[in-house]
């Protein structure tokens, strides 16, 4: 796959486009500078329209966490949500002492406070306790694309919104 052409027509349909993003395939829309697609990521229309809207509406500070939730994360007993090496030096350690307690919200609402730790061998922030009550709550599915934003906190530090796509 060519790194520099991220959208595609889905074979057999005409009508449905399909972009994505991911390491390696990069895009240059004004949205792109907001987002850091952490796996490979295929949006349909409608997420990518999504996708534009919230970045237009917020015009985020710190670039939205853009995922495919895949099976490590939601297996219950085991699941844990990892972010990225650069993303976490960049955007988590410099604003949050790990470990630490945060707040996750979805749909404008509290979802559950879970426990962020740094993970010894890469360095990077993942989400242990309670992370199962976030993907219960949003009904969390293998290949479904979640916006994961962190936001300065009322009480210092930082709180994290996770949305569907």
């Amino acid at each position: 796959m060519d790194a520099h052409v991220p959208e595609v027509v889905a074979p057999g349909d005409a009508q449905k486009r399909i972009t994505m993003r991911g390491p390696g395939i990069m895009g240059n829309a004004d949205f792109d500078s907001f987002c850091v697609f952490a796996n490979l990521v295929e949006m349909d229309d409608e997420q990518l329209a999504r996708l534009k809207r919230v970045v237009c509406k917020h015009n985020p500070s710190r670039p939205l966490y853009v995922f495919t939730i895949k099976n490590s994360i939601i297996i219950k007993g085991k699941a844990k949500m990892y972010f990225s090496k650069a993303y976490t030096m960049e955007y988590i350690v410099k604003n949050l002492k790990l470990p630490s307690e945060i707040q996750v919200f979805s749909r404008n609402r509290k979802v559950a406070k879970v426990r962020m730790v740094l993970s010894k061998v890469g360095k990077t922030a993942m989400i242990t306790s309670n992370w199962m009550d976030v993907v219960k709550q949003n009904k969390m599915q293998v290949g479904d694309i979640y916006i994961f934003w962190f936001r300065g906190s009322k009480e210092g530090g930082l709180k994290l919104l996770v949305d569907q796509l």
